[in-house]
């Protein structure tokens, strides 16, 4: 049944997201990497918990925080970005817009 299929992308998909968030983060505690992103502490722990509280805007800000790709590739064979060297996020820099 192809639901079930790409349930179970999905699913792959949002593991991988967890994972490269978490390597992204290294020891950064997610508070420090809310307040670089420019978001609510909840947002981050929702993302590296069991349920995917997160949204598109949430993934892209911390894109953005860590000057990466968080997301997975669709093509298996392109390389990951998340492989490359994360930069830090700094927390004295608030991501929020002004």
């Amino acid at each position: 049944m192809p639901g079930l299929n790409n349930d179970h992308q999905l699913e792959r998909r949002l593991a991988d997201l967890q994972t490269n968030l978490r390597r992204a983060m290294g020891d950064t505690s997610p508070s420090d990497v809310a307040k670089a992103a420019g978001l609510d502490p909840e947002d981050v722990t929702g993302l590296l918990g069991d349920t995917i509280a997160g949204d598109l805007y949430v993934v892209s800000r911390l894109e953005a925080a860590f000057g990466l790709e968080l997301w997975p590739r669709l093509n298996p064979l392109e390389p990951e970005a998340s492989q490359r060297t994360a930069r830090r996020p700094d927390p004295s820099q608030d991501g929020r817009a002004s």
